[in-house]
């Protein structure tokens, strides 16, 4: 029987695999991408960790689906589950925010954790939703 790894992302818990080096995937909208200080520091700290990581672009996946479920296609490598024990989005509010939030709704669906769900990353880029979730919280605001 394998061990495993207890790892913390946020304020979840997961058990992985100790046999294996965890793969953190970090789904990118960032233009500079890989040379991203903050990309770049998430790798490093990663790798120190003895993590492994892939750094991936909304325009690097193809997402489908068909009546036998959900498939994720990453540089032309098509998967049923995707490579990634765990996806640290780093999506802004930018022009391509639609194909990166879909790309992590999609890996959601697929049983992979993410950090940021989706749901809370359409959120966060209207002030006007965000207002309307934090007062409906009871949540004091300027």
């Amino acid at each position: 029987m394998l061990s495993t790894l207890k790892v913390f992302f946020g304020s979840h818990l997961y058990n992985l695999p100790s046999a294996t080096k965890p793969v953190i995937g970090i789904l990118t909208t960032n233009l500079k991408g890989k040379h991203d200080p903050y990309t770049q520091a998430i790798v490093n700290e990663s790798r120190r960790e003895n993590y492994l990581t892939d750094v991936f672009y909304p325009s690097d996946v193809s997402l489908s689906a068909d009546s036998n479920g959900l498939y994720f296609t990453l540089r032309g490598i098509k998967y049923k589950k995707p490579p990634f024990d765990v996806v640290i989005p780093r999506i802004g509010s930018n022009y391509n925010s639609f194909e990166g939030t879909a790309c992590l709704k999609q890996l959601e669906l697929m049983g992979i954790p993410t950090i940021n769900s989706s749901q809370a990353i359409i959120n966060s880029e209207n002030k006007w939703t965000t207002h309307q979730i934090l007062a409906a919280h009871h949540i004091p605001q300027l």
